[in-house]
């Protein structure tokens, strides 16, 4: 049987949660989603675009190899990260084991992207996912309002 491994998105949004005070039912309703989707986000499940919204609301951006994507998408900065490496997209499926269509919505900012695809491309790429605070929260929390 596999192990499933901890998620750091899901580990960044729980912490930064509780260090804000919020509940659960707090921050889904001030992300205007359910508190069963945090649950979820918090396991590491879910849609990237949804964690996207709470670590939004919650003043934080995402962080990709220790680096801040400075405004660019969790998806166009591991697709900075492949061409990096010299990697064309259909030379990053055996690396990744994903199929070339979820690595093209995962670079492309898909909807349907789940937290745990876009995670393990990213430690395929050799970098880590994470939350930190953003530089401006009001900057990430208007760019999420405007998709």
């Amino acid at each position: 049987m596999a192990v499933r491994r901890q998620s750091a998105l899901g580990a960044a949004l729980r912490g930064a949660r509780a260090a804000s005070g919020l509940t659960q039912a707090a921050l889904a309703a001030q992300a205007g989603i359910a508190r069963a989707t945090i649950i979820q986000l918090e396991a590491g499940r879910g849609r990237l675009s949804t964690l996207a919204t709470c670590a939004a609301t919650l003043g934080l951006a995402p962080v990709v190899g220790g680096r801040e994507t400075d405004g660019k998408s969790i998806g166009a900065t591991l697709a900075d990260r492949r061409r990096e490496l010299g990697l064309a997209p259909n030379q990053a499926v055996p690396l990744t084991k994903i199929r070339a269509q979820a690595i093209a919505d995962i670079e492309g900012d898909g909807d349907m992207v789940l937290v745990a695809t876009a995670e393990r491309l990213a430690e395929s790429l050799g970098c880590r996912l994470t939350l930190a605070p953003a530089a401006n929260p009001y900057a990430s929390q208007s760019a999420t309002e405007e998709s």
